[in-house]
């Protein structure tokens, strides 16, 4: 078992670092990452923590919340024997939750290039999320709009 350091929201407004939870050894297609740094959303993650999130208001999820988020950045420690094109000692972005430890799977994983540092690697996740939005509204590279 591996120890692992958790953020919890235990209500809103209200956050902690929890040690000592254990995590399992990896299953076919996990990994184990040890996060560098997570990024904190400024839109979903703030909702939870102030306890406005829709999801919270019609009872989807509740308090306490262990390992909100979804965007760290890290480097592999540990995997499975498998076929991946990834190996220990690799930098991902991983979509996994506000801890010091995760085990995503590696279809959760992008590759960070050498010319990233794990701080710019961090924002990934968001900025899909914002050239996503982009797509749905074609939006295109270059394009420019001015308010009538």
């Amino acid at each position: 078992m591996i120890p692992v350091k958790y953020v919890m929201f235990e209500g809103a407004n209200t956050a902690r670092i929890v040690e000592g939870i254990e995590m399992c050894e990896p299953e076919d297609n996990q990994v184990i990452i040890r996060a560098v740094k997570s990024l904190i959303s400024p839109g979903t993650e703030l909702a939870y923590f102030e306890g406005k999130h829709t999801d919270l208001q019609v009872g989807e999820i509740a308090f306490p919340m262990l390992a909100p988020g979804y965007s760290a950045v890290g480097i592999i420690e540990k995997m499975r024997n498998g076929e991946s094109k990834f190996k220990e000692g690799d930098k991902v972005l991983a979509m996994m939750g506000d801890a010091n430890k995760g085990m995503p799977s590696v279809n959760k994983l992008t590759a960070i290039p050498e010319e990233l540092d794990f701080e710019q690697a961090s924002c990934g996740v968001l900025g899909s999320i914002a050239l996503h939005c982009m797509r749905k509204a074609s939006i295109h590279r270059g394009e420019c709009f001015t308010r009538t």
